[in-house]
């Protein structure tokens, strides 16, 4: 699934008007139709008042047509214009004049505020959100933005056409205020908006309905990731496999306060499908790391001496837990000669810390190749030599630059983590619970997408596939254990365990929905 920006989907529209052949009213007559779906679905057990909030664009216009069909179903509607209707124009004026002569006395004034405003919102069931849409570049300020506040201070469900007035269909950012919607019913593809934060806390439901528009995939600006393509990305393992065919993950981390950050990412690596994980962490610590999780193999040192776990190994997860030790495993495995070089690797934790203090240098140039980076936002800030509050202005470009400097793979953790590859790719995870924001759920991702690479797993669809299984998994859990105090081993349980639903995809597994998809 493909998510656009606004240039691209009003490139889309335009081709549809003038390639295909669809008039812009048919869109708007279109767009109407499923819209007025979800309205009269919203209010099923509610009184059948709508109060119909129309902008000056084709947004607007698509609101006067849904007024219009709730006419027709009998509803009592009253529409608010921000604009005076002379300053309506094109397929918009159109459907202003349709609607005065389907119902000329119909509630239709302007936009006003005070008690006006208020008698209308606590006389309306429903809300339809027809301000602005995807083509919305400037900040919702002054008289309208009050209107706003006032939307959200209701309490009354809102539906929004296409997205939530007031956020940047591209960004997600919001431009000024923003509608608070129960429900945004969109055309044709989602928007980055939708899925990018703080936006998309602002959809709500997010329907998506095909209303005859073609998005073609040079249009994208980034890949949904689904279940469905991280059904057809894992690998699957044959009747006759061993477990020297399924992978050996080897974990460099762990210290004295952190040893548990390295088991943490063990068990992801487990959890993943590696076949065999080996705990490499310094000699004063092998023992206690031995009573851990038995499944785990522990080895110190050397890993040509004597004493190290048998088998090819086939990835490398390092950082997690290294702490202030970190710096002497960094000068002895990461920049030596060592006999791993070349192998797949995340960089994860210290790691990254220990790459961000010299500005200059680049992952792409160590003797060790890290293959993929996992940063949260601190750590990209670190890396990327700049504050955390802007990469959180502009997480896109972030991620992006990040894998081309690195020349890397880069998961850049939190609401919507985003994967970037070198070669331009983006993926926007839907997947993902305020529960993982707990210590040692980043070590479990590092550790899953270790391990998927480890039975050969190409490094930006082990990311992908990591990330959506490690964020499916927290909201598996949230659903049984509410929203806080999660167990990171739990998690890695579940991760195991949803991997199996996903490989058995179409054949009564469980399903996760990013959104709704209403056909033509």
């Amino acid at each position: 699934m493909i998510l656009v920006n606004s240039t691209a989907m009003q490139g889309a529209d335009r081709r549809a008007i003038d390639e295909v052949g669809i008039s812009e009213h048919a869109l708007m007559e279109l767009a109407a139709n499923a819209v007025v779906r979800e309205v009269v679905r919203c209010c099923a057990e509610r009184p059948r008042h709508a109060l119909v909030l129309v902008g000056p664009g084709n947004n607007g216009g698509d609101g006067l047509a849904v007024a219009r069909r709730l006419l027709g179903l009998g509803w009592s509607v009253r529409v608010r214009l921000l604009p005076s209707p002379e300053a309506l124009t094109g397929a918009t004026a159109e459907q202003h004049g349709l609607l005065q002569r389907a119902t000329p006395n119909l509630d239709c004034t302007r936009i006003g505020g005070g008690p006006g405003l208020l008698a209308d919102l606590i006389w309306a069931s429903v809300i339809v959100d027809g301000l602005f849409g995807t083509g919305l570049s400037r900040p919702v300020e002054g008289p309208v933005a009050r209107v706003v506040d006032a939307v959200n201070g209701s309490g009354t469900p809102v539906i929004a056409i296409d997205i939530p007035s007031g956020v940047d269909a591209s960004s997600g950012a919001i431009l000024g205020a923003a509608i608070q919607a129960h429900t945004t019913v969109t055309f044709a593809v989602p928007k980055m908006g939708h899925y990018l934060t703080p936006g998309r806390w602002h959809r709500g439901r997010l329907v998506v309905a095909d209303i005859g528009i073609v998005v073609l995939e040079q249009d994208a600006s980034a890949q949904l990731l689904t279940q469905a393509q991280i059904a057809q990305w894992l690998p699957r393992r044959t009747m006759d496999q061993h477990k020297g065919q399924g992978g050996h993950t080897v974990v460099m981390g762990g210290s004295i306060p952190y040893l548990g950050a390295a088991t943490m990412a063990g068990l992801g690596a487990v959890a993943s499908g590696a076949a065999l994980v080996t705990l490499s962490v310094h000699s004063s610590l092998a023992k206690e790391a031995r009573m851990g999780y038995p499944g785990l193999m522990v080895a110190s040192g050397n890993p040509e001496a004597p004493g190290w776990p048998r088998g090819k190994v086939a990835s490398l997860v390092i950082g997690p837990g290294w702490g202030d030790e970190g710096l002497a495993y960094w000068f002895a495995v990461v920049m030596g000669d060592g006999p791993w070089c070349g192998l797949p690797t995340v960089f994860d934790a210290d790691a990254l810390n220990i790459l961000a203090h010299d500005p200059g240098l680049r992952a792409c140039d160590l003797p060790l190749n890290p293959s993929i980076l996992t940063p949260h936002t601190g750590e990209a800030a670190r890396l990327l030599a700049m504050s955390a509050e802007q990469v959180l202005e502009n997480r896109v470009a972030a991620a992006r630059v990040l894998a081309e400097k690195h020349r890397a793979v880069v998961v850049l953790k939190g609401p919507s983590t985003l994967i970037a590859a070198p070669d331009g790719r983006l993926a926007v995870n839907p997947t993902g619970h305020p529960l993982l924001a707990q210590g040692g759920t980043g070590d479990v991702l590092a550790g899953i997408i270790g391990g998927l690479q480890a039975q050969g797993m190409a490094s930006f669809e082990a990311a992908c596939c990591g990330t959506f299984l490690h964020g499916w998994a927290a909201e598996r859990l949230a659903e049984h254990q509410g929203e806080s105090g999660l167990r990171p081993e739990l998690l890695a349980q579940e991760v195991g365990h949803l991997r199996g639903q996903v490989e058995r995809w179409g054949q009564g597994s469980l399903i996760h929905r990013e959104h709704e998809f209403i056909p033509a």
